[in-house]
């Protein structure tokens, strides 16, 4: 729809609105991430209250790395906007979000609302003038791949075989990270593998999901 009425952007809600993914004019997606990183570089102040962003587990590290390289501290909280929020609360910073689109602006409202995130964005591109690719040029997200396996019982992730496979993995990448954790509303165990290549990250991820199903 973004391409057929040649908008500027396109936003798009979740069910509640507090998720929030962004189209650019080219119709290319604008994840949580991106957003987060685009509010980060728009912002002049990083002291004080401004000195640090808050992200999560899931969020890119490549996002680490381009936000740390801003002169930001960056910490993860548990996957969740409610921890976000708390890690916010306990840092005094303004600014933190999710891959997923929770975007938390605290200087405007203590809790993620994706409109006004979307606005705060849009207005903070229109204060660069730039279009988002020109602010996303300055970081590289690294590949990450996320596989979902069914189990009937989640404290299969405490397996010593599947905890030892992990931390052999984990040795094996020299630049990325593992993330292996039960779904907190599913009966399923959440795998997440970054590297600085798709190929490796795929193949670690498929080897953990094998091994774990294998368990289940």
């Amino acid at each position: 729809m973004v391409l057929k009425h040649r908008a500027d952007f396109g936003v798009t809600l979740d069910g509640d609105g507090d998720r929030v993914i962004l189209i650019d004019k080219e119709g290319s997606i604008l994840d949580g991430d991106d957003l987060l990183y685009i509010l980060a570089f728009a912002n002049p102040n990083r002291t004080g209250s401004w000195s640090g962003v808050v992200g999560t587990l899931m969020s890119n590290f490549g996002l680490e790395k381009a936000i740390q390289k801003l002169g930001y501290k960056f910490v993860r909280a548990d996957v969740g906007d409610k921890y976000v929020s708390k890690m916010l609360a306990e840092k005094g910073w303004m600014l933190g979000g999710e891959s997923s689109g929770h975007i938390i602006c605290r200087d405007l409202v203590s809790t993620g609302d994706g409109t006004i995130a979307a606005l705060k964005v849009i207005s903070s591109l229109l204060m660069l003038e730039k279009d988002p690719k020109e602010v996303l040029i300055n970081y590289t997200k690294f590949p990450q791949i996320n596989i979902n396996i069914p189990v009937k019982n989640k404290d299969i992730i405490n397996d010593s075989e599947i905890t030892s496979f992990i931390k052999e993995i984990e040795a094996d990448i020299t630049v990325g990270r593992v993330l292996v954790r039960p779904s907190g509303t599913e009966s399923l165990i959440r795998v997440m593998v970054e590297a600085s290549e798709e190929s490796v990250a795929s193949k670690f991820a498929k080897d953990i999901a094998k091994l774990v199903s294998s368990k289940s």
